[in-house]
C-alpha cells in the first residue's frame, strides 16, 4: 500500500515514495494499493483550511474500509502540530469518519498484472 499516485497532497517525499512502492511492485509482479480520499473530504478540507488536497470521484474509489480511529488519534498527540482539535489532520479525520478509501494502482489479474 502506497499514497495515491499525487500523493494526497501533491508532497513530493508521499509521491516519490509511492513511485518507489509501485516500482517494486512491478519488479516483484505485486497488487498495488493507494491510499486516496474522496472529492467530497477533499473539496471541504481545501475551502475551510486552504489545502491542497488531491482525491477522487467515488466511481474512481475502489475500496473503502471501516477503520478504528483510536490509536490514530493517540499517535497523533506525539506529534504537537497535528494534536490539536484544530489541526487539518484532525479535521480530515472527522470527515472521513471511520472509513479510509482506497484504489488499486497495480492490480493482479488471471496471474497476471495489470497496471
Amino acid at each position: 500500500m502506497v499514497f495515491d499516485t499525487a500523493g494526497v497532497t501533491a508532497h513530493p517525499g508521499h509521491v516519490a515514495a509511492t513511485a518507489a512502492g509501485l516500482l517494486a511492485a512491478e519488479i516483484l509482479k505485486l497488487p498495488v494499493l493507494g491510499w486516496t480520499l474522496p472529492d467530497t473530504v477533499v473539496t471541504q478540507l481545501n475551502q475551510e483550511v486552504g489545502a491542497i488536497f488531491i482525491g477522487h470521484q467515488d466511481k474512481h474509489i475502489d475500496l473503502q474500509v471501516t477503520v478504528d480511529r483510536a490509536r490514530q488519534r493517540l499517535a497523533s498527540r506525539v506529534h504537537v502540530s497535528q494534536a490539536l482539535p484544530s489541526s487539518v489532520l484532525w479535521r480530515r479525520l472527522e470527515l472521513l469518519g471511520n472509513a479510509e478509501s482506497l484504489r488499486w494502482l497495480r492490480q493482479l489479474i488471471d496471474d497476471t498484472v495489470a497496471s
